[in-house]
């Protein structure tokens, strides 16, 4: 199935990073990433939602939005990364959606600090 999506509309980049684990001089383990594509897509947002943790320490918030990305078909899986924006995301899935594209799913999380 050819996918009805115009290539003009892949008007945003993300890199689809590798992860490696080294360890340095003083036996830490230290983790860098390596871009393996630079690849053109449109990301929509899925879903986003906010919640508040209570703590005896101090009130924090907690956003998590899920961002899918269509991308052109590659050889990568949802053990590599996305790097959106200048920030690095674990991949959720990667999912055939037709046949020359991908539907990669990710998860931007953060952590505010105290009201």
């Amino acid at each position: 199935m050819r996918s009805n999506m115009q290539i003009g509309s892949l008007n945003d980049v993300i890199e689809i990073m590798r992860r490696n684990l080294t360890i340095d001089e003083n036996g830490f383990e230290t983790e860098t990433f390596e871009q393996v594509y630079r690849l053109r897509c449109k990301v929509n947002t899925q879903s986003s939602r906010s919640k508040l943790e209570e703590s005896i320490k101090n009130d924090s918030e907690t956003s998590r939005t899920v961002l899918k990305a269509f991308v052109r078909k590659r050889d990568f899986d949802a053990d590599n990364y996305v790097k959106y924006k200048g920030e690095i995301y674990p991949i959720d899935n990667v999912h055939d959606y037709s046949d020359d594209l991908y539907e990669v799913t990710f998860i931007k999380r953060r952590k505010g600090g105290g009201l």
